[in-house]
């Protein structure tokens, strides 16, 4: 595409006429800068994004939160079943990285069942609420005494039931707390 320019006239009396740009030229770059910053946008997010998954440590405790946190963040990225599953693998600790490959590889050619079979492995070994009640009755057993002058060890019995309080109030948990 070639724009047409309007020729121009002569100087006259040291003012400078220009002729105007094409308004087609004008409409063109507006797009190209709004989807400049548009792409910019999507790349700065997905980056962000990216950043607030955490590799799992292998714990009851903290099971809930990391599985919360990382279904939001492949929701928010619309990553496919084969991409979650990479994901995944990236993300889970120890022990749970290994039952992963192995129900990655047995599903290579269906990703779509080896998301969910991994996803149903998590849940069985980290998220059922006898596991989730065994681990914070532990917590809640091994929490030392308090004395007189225990004002931090005070906030941290605060904020032990207060996770309990929290996990209660999800239905799946409630009959097992």
């Amino acid at each position: 595409y070639q724009p047409q320019m309007t020729p121009k006239r002569p100087v006259q009396d040291d003012m400078l006429q220009f002729s105007p740009e094409p308004q087609r030229d004008y409409e063109q770059a507006s797009a190209t800068d709004y989807a400049l910053r548009e792409i910019t946008k999507f790349m700065f997010r997905k980056d962000l994004v990216k950043h607030r998954l955490y590799k799992f440590n292998d714990s009851p405790g903290t099971f809930l939160i990391w599985k919360n946190t990382f279904k939001s963040v492949m929701t928010e990225l619309g990553v496919n079943p084969a991409e979650e599953v990479d994901l995944l693998l990236q993300n889970l600790g120890p022990s749970s990285s290994k039952y992963a490959t192995a129900i990655r590889a047995a599903n290579a050619f269906n990703p779509q069942k080896g998301l969910h079979r991994i996803w149903d492995r998590l849940e069985e070994e980290f998220g059922r609420p006898e596991v989730v009640h065994s681990h914070l009755s532990a917590k809640l057993g091994n929490f030392p005494k308090l004395g007189p002058r225990d004002n931090k060890k005070l906030f941290d019995l605060v904020d032990l039931l207060s996770e309990i309080e929290a996990i209660k109030e999800d239905p799946v948990y409630q009959t097992s707390l």
